[in-house]
């Protein structure tokens, strides 16, 4: 997968050595305050005895995160380019929301304040406001405020029409690290579906439409219905008549601090894994000790039917198609075997289809056990 990437001209190792060497500088800024710091899915920064201000815990801790929609802004630019349809720019905007608050859920907070960055070649007075109906869009369904940010020109840095969408979220922690609710072996791994791609893996996708782009205005049925061999099925198809390949690409990130907030209070819970860049091969093992690996049975849930186009076209095996993408599972928790049940009934009534993907066992080797042992399903 790695060549693959590096043929899109995105170099893996490079951007992990950038990090390491940010993480060295950062660290020197660190105070005691800093309770978690780079490397993780937030950071956590105390404020220290909050009593007299009648916090439950006598202590308030921020969560803060800053992330990005990456190179899926070109492929929306494109399909705005072919449709003349500009409200799929509102699309970056949930995206980016929901790339920072899911990342703060994962680490035990829920988010109070949002802020954004708009960067572009021209200001385009109709984009920027696709942009912020999408961010208000995804800071209520986060239920968050969207309370400010920038908003840049810069015609020397960006080429004509392109532009850069970031966001930054601060908010306050609930699950606290007690060592009691770190994972353990036996544990199991539950997983909660996405939309579709989410947004990691654009520049591959983006190459796979490099050589004809008028398929992005294709119906996705037609694309569907001409797979070899068929692919497997649940629900009916006929509810995405209408939809073409572009806009299936660009369905938004799902925000899940809604459905999922009230579990960050459950005592059995004792992680959860947003699943983005690097897919479930490397944001699994983020919240797993070194003596711990996740054993996932590939198969246990369905996957959304964009996955069948991006199997047929990149010639990749699950495997490899698992280092970047979400492969249909936006979040992973996990969770103490005895209440595997209550938890599961938590999240069914928050509206949610939770799967039992897996359990925790010791480490021998890798950090993330990969098991193809079930046929692929895809979900309508």
């Amino acid at each position: 997968m790695r060549e693959a990437y590096e043929r899109a001209g995105v170099a893996v190792d490079r951007g992990y050595e950038a990090v390491r060497r940010i993480k060295k500088h950062a660290s020197e800024t660190y105070t005691d305050a800093v309770k978690s710091g780079i490397g993780g899915f937030a950071a956590l920064y105390s404020l220290g005895d909050v009593r007299d201000t009648g916090h439950e815990s006598g202590e308030l801790t921020l969560v803060a995160s800053a992330d990005g929609v990456g190179t899926k802004t070109l492929l929306a630019e494109q399909v705005a380019h072919l449709t003349g349809d500009m409200s799929v720019h509102a699309h970056m905007g949930i995206d980016c929301v929901a790339m920072c608050v899911n990342d703060l859920l994962a680490q035990g907070g829920e988010p109070l304040f949002f802020l954004d960055t708009i960067a572009m070649s021209t200001l385009d007075v109709e984009k920027i406001e696709a942009l912020a109906r999408g961010l208000a869009n995804g800071c209520k369904q986060a239920g968050c405020a969207l309370i400010g940010g920038e908003t840049a020109e810069m015609p020397d840095v960006y080429r004509n029409d392109a532009y850069d969408l970031a966001g930054f979220a601060v908010g306050k922690l609930v699950r606290t690290e007690d060592p009691a609710r770190m994972p353990q072996v036996g544990d199991v791994l539950i997983g909660v579906s996405s939309s579709g791609l989410h947004s990691n893996g654009f520049s591959l996708v983006r190459r796979w439409v490099e050589a004809d782009p008028d398929v992005l205005t294709r119906p996705f049925l037609d694309l569907w219905d001409a797979l070899v061999p068929p692919p497997v099925l649940s629900g009916e198809k006929e509810a995405w008549q209408g939809r073409t390949l572009g806009d299936v690409l660009l369905t938004p990130t799902r925000i899940y601090v809604e459905h999922l907030r009230a579990l960050n209070r459950h005592p059995a819970v004792r992680g959860m894994a947003h699943i983005t860049g690097g897919g479930l091969l490397e944001n699994v093992p983020r919240i797993l000790p070194d003596t711990l690996s996740a054993e996932v049975q590939f198969g246990r849930w369905p996957l959304p039917p964009v996955y069948a186009w991006v199997k047929h076209v990149s010639g990749l095996t699950w495997l490899e198609l698992m280092t970047t993408f979400n492969v249909g599972l936006g979040m992973v928790i996990v969770v103490q075997r005895d209440a595997v049940d209550d938890v599961m009934n938590v999240l069914v009534h928050a509206d949610e289809i939770p799967y039992r993907i897996g359990e925790i066992v010791p480490r021998t080797s890798d950090a993330l056990i990969f098991k193809e042992n079930d046929d692929v399903v895809y979900c309508f």
